[in-house]
This record gives C-alpha cells, sequence and structure tokens, in this order.
C-alpha cells in the first residue's frame, strides 16, 4: 500500500489484519494519512480550476467591454438596412444570419462575464424554472421554428442566476439549433437519487456525429458551420468546477441529442 501510494495512487487503504496494537494503529494512521492526501489533492485540484476559469473571465471581461459597444453599432446597422433595403427572402435570410450571429457573439461574452462576475460572490437560492423560462423566452426569439415542452416546479438551488443561465442557454440553444422546422425541444428538471439537480434537455434533430461527439466538449470543437465551439466547454467548465457537476450527452430514444446538466449546490471558491 505505502508502494502503491508512493506512485500516485493517493487515496489507497491497507486492509486491517490481526497484528498486534502497534501494527494495527500503523495501519490506521497510513490509512488516514492517504486519505488526506487524496483530499488535499482534490482541494488543489479544484483551486488550481477556479483560478483558471477567474483568470479565462478576467481576459473575457476585458473582451467583452472592448467588443459590445462595436456589437451594438453593429445590430443598430442590420435594423437600418432591414428599414433600407425592400423586402425579399433573400434578405431576410441574410439578415437573420447576421443578427445570429450577434447573438452568438454575445452569448459568448455573456458566457465570459458570468465566469468573471462569479469570482468571491455567495450563491443564493434560485428557483430553476425561472432560469429555464428566461432562457426559453430568448430562444423563442431565435429564427428556428420550434415549440417548448416544459413543466416548470419550485425546485431550487444554492447558486448564482448568471452562471446557471450561461450552461442552460447552450444546452437549449444547441437544442433548438438543432431540431428540425416544427420540432420541439423538451426540457426536464428532477433530482438524482444523490439529491443532485438534473436538466435534461431533448431536441429532435439528426443525432450528434459519433467522431466528434467525444470532443466537443473541448475548446473550438463545434458540428455547426458557424459554431465557436466555446459554449459546451465554458458551460462543462462551471459545471465541473463550481457546482461539483457535469454535462453529458447521448443519443435520445427516437432520435435527437438527450443532453443532461447535473448540479450540485454551488460550491464557494477557496
Amino acid at each position: 500500500s505505502a508502494g502503491r501510494l508512493g506512485s500516485g495512487e493517493l487515496g489507497v487503504q491497507a486492509p486491517q489484519v490481526s497484528a498486534p496494537r502497534e501494527v494495527r494503529q500503523s495501519i490506521a494512521a497510513f490509512n488516514t494519512m492517504s486519505r488526506r492526501l487524496r483530499d488535499y489533492e482534490q482541494q488543489a485540484e479544484r483551486s488550481r480550476a477556479d483560478r483558471e476559469l477567474a483568470e479565462l473571465g478576467e481576459i473575457g471581461r476585458g473582451l467583452a467591454h472592448s467588443l459590445r459597444n462595436p456589437l451594438h453599432a453593429l445590430g443598430l446597422t442590420l435594423d437600418a438596412l432591414a428599414r433600407q433595403l425592400p423586402a425579399s427572402p433573400d434578405t431576410t435570410e441574410h439578415l437573420a444570419a447576421g443578427r445570429a450571429q450577434l447573438a452568438r457573439l454575445d452569448q459568448a461574452l455573456r458566457g465570459f462575464l458570468a465566469l468573471s462576475a462569479g469570482t468571491g460572490m455567495r450563491a443564493g437560492p434560485v428557483r430553476i424554472a425561472d432560469v429555464v423560462e428566461d432562457v426559453l423566452l430568448e430562444a423563442a426569439q431565435r429564427e428556428q421554428p420550434v415549440a417548448f415542452d416544459f413543466t416548470p416546479d419550485d425546485t431550487t438551488l444554492p447558486a448564482l442566476a448568471a452562471e446557471l443561465r450561461v450552461m442552460l442557454h447552450t444546452l437549449i440553444v444547441n437544442a433548438v439549433e438543432a431540431s428540425p422546422p416544427g420540432g420541439t425541444v423538451h426540457v426536464d428538471v428532477q433530482r438524482d437519487a444523490d439529491g443532485r439537480i438534473v436538466v435534461a434537455v431533448h431536441d429532435e434533430g439528426g443525432g450528434v456525429a459519433p467522431d466528434i461527439a467525444t470532443r466537443l466538449f473541448q475548446p473550438h470543437v463545434t458540428d455547426k458551420p458557424t459554431g465557436a465551439g466555446m459554449g459546451l466547454y465554458l458551460a462543462r467548465r462551471l459545471a465541473q468546477s463550481r457546482y461539483d457537476g457535469d454535462i453529458h450527452l447521448q443519443p435520445a430514444e427516437g432520435g435527437g441529442t438527450l443532453a443532461r446538466l447535473h448540479l450540485a449546490a454551488r460550491r464557494e471558491a477557496a
């Protein structure tokens, strides 16, 4: 057991044996030390993740402040062009594409701002349904004609609403964009056997290609022709580092993709 611990297997436990009291005490002390080393390593890893997120958030905050005014100006320009250009299918399509790209950039900036704003803030009880409904309302303004299936309840979680919004927005908008015209995006909130929150988002699209599914949580990897590949990366980093959670993607029964967001109470940064 000492050899395994020395090789990096933190937390390894030596078996209790029939032996003199001093030997049993030594084994118990070794096991306690091994558990504590594992716990300290996990704490150090979480602290490193917190620092990385905070640094990423600071960089993103600078980018957001630099880019938000130009993006706002571009949006106003698109609105002015929409009023001046003659109505035609091509004009409508190009304007919609431009607005969609602006919305995508704005959401990416919001994600970085949420990383920065969450540093040093204390969590409070957040009603999950309120955040879901806010995201659904925004997603309904997009060009894709889809319906939403969501039944609100009073499930709450100690969290920061801005961080929940970033994670849920990523999953719901991905589902909207993957769904065919007239499809339905299903959202369900429940608790698992351990009392953790699970938000399931199910679309009716064509699913994720197997050769890219395992890489979608890496930065700049996407299956969309116009995507930046940062949404799932940021959402999973938030879930893992601040909510002891995760995001899983899998093929859904009957077609489409099922995304599951697992969340525990927000862990305050050390």
